[in-house]
């Protein structure tokens, strides 16, 4: 099992030291610069693994964000069958040395992701995530039943709504495994569709109060999700926005 599978994850923003000293603070990352011929690439450690990147984003077009990577088996029927669905390719495929290809691309709705193809086999999701990791991962869309459909084609997720703290979610899955959800774009919400992503913490009231302090601002206060646990969402000093997901029993 290879494909739809979320594995890194960039922080895209004009500014990346802000960013990166902010989450180094807060959730205990480090990290390493990766040489590259577009500059270093900060590659951060969550203490048990690498998982995810800064990148310094020159088109004041596109707000700073969070960009997740899923996985596809074959890259390339992949990019053609994204314009068959519905969405477009953006940019690649690009190899990364010694990790496999890539392409940035958007689906039916607009909401831009990167698929990866590996070199090695993509690990299944980690049925508990520790703190500091990435747990989760939003659509935020106008069309939900449009996005199943094109992101089912995609990857072979299979979807199942599921009832937390008193809203409902469409639940992705991969075989046994929750792989993300997806919920209708609110009313009057400005963005365009877009992923949301979400970050373990073992004690969300003194990381909120601590993302404060180091100069983030809350973008929602936290909120239960029944059995589940609850969650807030943040914009860290760059303006990216992401949410922090406390698990029931910590």
């Amino acid at each position: 099992m290879s494909s739809g599978l979320f594995v890194w994850h960039d922080h895209m923003s004009k500014d990346i030291q802000a960013p990166l000293a902010f989450y180094e603070a807060l959730l205990g990352w480090t990290h390493k610069d990766m040489p590259t011929p577009m500059g270093p690439y900060p590659i951060f450690h969550d203490g048990q693994q690498e998982h995810g990147g800064f990148v310094a984003m020159e088109d004041a077009g596109h707000p700073p964000h969070w960009m997740p990577y899923v996985t596809v088996d074959d890259l390339d029927k992949a990019v053609q069958q994204v314009p068959e669905l519905g969405g477009g390719v953006d940019f690649g495929p690009m190899p990364i040395p010694n990790v496999g290809r890539f392409a940035i691309i958007h689906d039916n709705q607009g909401a831009h992701i990167t698929l990866i193809q590996l070199n090695e086999v993509a690990k299944p999701p980690a049925q508990s995530p520790q703190p500091g990791q990435f747990c989760w991962y939003t659509l935020n869309t106008p069309d939900v039943a449009a996005s199943i459909a094109f992101w089912s084609a995609l990857v072979g997720w299979t979807v199942k709504d599921v009832t937390m703290g008193g809203s409902t979610q469409a639940i992705c899955h991969l075989g046994e495994h929750q792989i993300a959800g997806m919920v209708p774009l609110a009313e009057g919400d400005p963005r365009p569709p877009h992923w949301a992503l979400s970050i373990c913490v073992a004690n969300l009231d003194d990381t909120l109060a601590r993302s404060a302090a180091l100069g983030g601002q809350v973008l929602m206060p936290p909120t239960p999700l029944g059995s589940f646990g609850k969650m807030a969402a943040i914009a860290d000093p760059a303006g990216a926005g992401v949410g922090l997901f406390e698990f029931l029993g910590g």
